[in-house]
């Protein structure tokens, strides 16, 4: 059987992307993170990030060097751990959440429009379209339940997806090796987009308040912005940054900021993003997905050279400078 040839019939642990050994705790999950979530539930082990993408990058890292903090906040996605009591609630049922992303990743129809457009074109016109319902003056609100919150992400997920049906390297890739993709980038896809949306709708206030979209009509400020988590624990509430750690802060700086001093065109933002989604799934996947990457990625490249050629050099500057600050992004974020 060829590469080509599989399909989705093998079951992954939905924690660290290895080969699933049955449903444990109502999730399906590899026996080493079955056996690491049962230990860490009743013996109650207070965990410490290692901080470094060797060992918190849980689809990639070896099991016995895995960051057991990010392990167990992996975990928390699917199966929301009581920290007092060690009761797994589930509360989320993901399998229709990937089922409806898996949907778009088999098929996708794309309109004709597209079929003259050079690739850097056809994924700016893929990101102003999954945009295209944004309200431009969305709701500020200071708390939002758990269910709330994860639903926002499910509708991220599809755009996402929808977004990446846009690469014709993609396309090209078997089935099995498009949804690899997705579950490696999606969340850092997420974090990239509605970032850069919210700069483009807030503009400095953004960066001064730390202001997140967080669905297309709402939006709240990360250092006031409260999670109802009863349903999870017996805490009320948390916040986003006790909930996702320090590193949510960190992207106003690496992102946010040269954002709006660069005042990114919505051409150089996809261009940021297919860098960081190709180049982080490369990395990672290698192979056939490298390969198709480090296609995808010159030929953007040259689009974009192609785009600041088209440009008043007075409007657009030094675009040499311009592209190392933007790949400056690239790398801070990655």
């Amino acid at each position: 059987m060829t590469i080509s040839q599989l399909d989705y019939s093998n079951p992954l642990c939905l924690v660290c992307g290895n080969d699933g050994n049955g449903v444990h705790f109502g999730v399906q999950t590899c026996r080493a993170c079955a056996m690491f979530f049962r230990r860490s539930t009743t013996q109650k082990i207070a965990f410490h990030c290692k901080k470094h993408p060797k060992f918190c990058d849980i689809h990639v890292a070896e099991h016995r060097l895995m960051c057991k903090y990010c392990r167990l906040k992996n975990r928390v996605i699917y199966d929301v751990i009581d920290p007092d009591t060690g009761v797994v609630s589930r509360l989320i049922d993901v399998a229709p959440i990937i089922e409806r992303s898996r949907l778009i990743l088999e098929n996708h129809p794309l309109p004709e429009a597209v079929s003259t457009m050079n690739p850097l074109e056809r994924m700016t016109f893929a990101l102003e379209k999954i945009r295209s319902d944004q309200n431009l003056n969305p709701e500020i609100i200071k708390s939002s339940s758990f269910r709330d919150y994860f639903y926002f992400w499910e509708q991220n997920m599809r755009k996402c997806a929808e977004w990446l049906m846009y690469a014709e390297e993609f396309r090209n890739l078997p089935k099995h090796e498009r949804l690899e993709i997705f579950k490696l980038v999606w969340a850092l896809f997420r974090r990239v987009e509605r970032k850069t949306m919210s700069a483009k709708i807030f503009g400095q206030k953004c960066l001064d308040e730390k202001i997140l979209l967080l669905s297309n009509d709402k939006a709240g400020r990360v250092n006031d912005f409260s999670m109802d988590v009863s349903e999870l624990w017996n805490s009320k509430h948390t916040t986003i940054t006790n909930m996702f750690g320090e590193e949510i802060n960190q992207y106003y700086q690496d992102l946010v900021k040269p954002y709006l001093k660069l005042d990114l065109s919505e051409i150089e933002v996809t261009f940021i993003l297919c860098q960081l989604v190709w180049n982080y799934a490369g990395r990672r996947l290698q192979g056939q997905t490298q390969a198709a990457g480090e296609v995808f990625l010159e030929k953007i490249s040259n689009n974009l050279n192609d785009y600041y050629r088209s440009i008043d050099r007075d409007i657009i500057g030094n675009y040499a400078g311009r592209l190392t600050r933007m790949m400056s992004i690239v790398n801070n974020v990655l």
